[in-house]
């Protein structure tokens, strides 16, 4: 029988809860999303508010929300990796 030690168990979870996390963010801006225009504009808003360049009040909110969902599924999937490196190396058990 196998067992999961503590430490692989732990990267686990947090993986799993950034993965959530990030495609939770995803949904809910796409469920306020007007248009598909909107959703396909999320680059160019967020390198506009990047710039500096002045936006509407509410413009930025869901872009950012965007943004972040993807940045918590990537930094997920890069957890994810380091854990089956680590693994792989024997650094954990």
């Amino acid at each position: 029988m196998s067992t999961t030690k503590p430490d692989t168990f732990v990267w686990t979870i947090v993986t799993a809860l950034f993965i959530g996390m990030g495609i939770t963010f995803i949904l809910f801006s796409l469920i306020y999303a007007q248009d598909v225009a909107e959703v396909l504009s999320t680059p160019e808003r967020l390198w506009n508010a990047i710039c500096g360049l002045p936006m509407a009040v509410n413009e930025l909110n869901m872009p950012i929300l965007r943004a972040l969902g993807a940045a918590a599924i990537t930094l997920g999937i890069a957890l994810q990796w380091i854990k089956n490196r680590m693994l792989s190396l024997r650094l954990i058990s």
